[in-house]
């Protein structure tokens, strides 16, 4: 997904998301976001997707502010 925003290729596969992407692309030209590789560690979002283990649940919880 990040080189797909970096990148504006167009391929079979990724025809049909281009205009998401487009979007995004210009968001990134304006500086309004900023998008970066976020190790599965580091992931605070993990917590909402999938459960975890609670030391790391913990982890997680204090980094977003709960």
């Amino acid at each position: 997904a990040i080189a797909i925003t970096r990148a504006p290729m167009v391929t079979n596969k990724t025809r049909h998301i281009q205009r998401k992407f487009n979007f995004i692309r210009q968001e990134l030209e304006l500086g309004n976001v900023r998008i970066a590789k976020i190790h599965i560690d580091d992931n605070l979002a993990d917590s909402f997707k999938k459960a975890l283990p609670q030391r790391k649940f913990e982890t997680h919880e204090k980094g977003i502010g709960l």
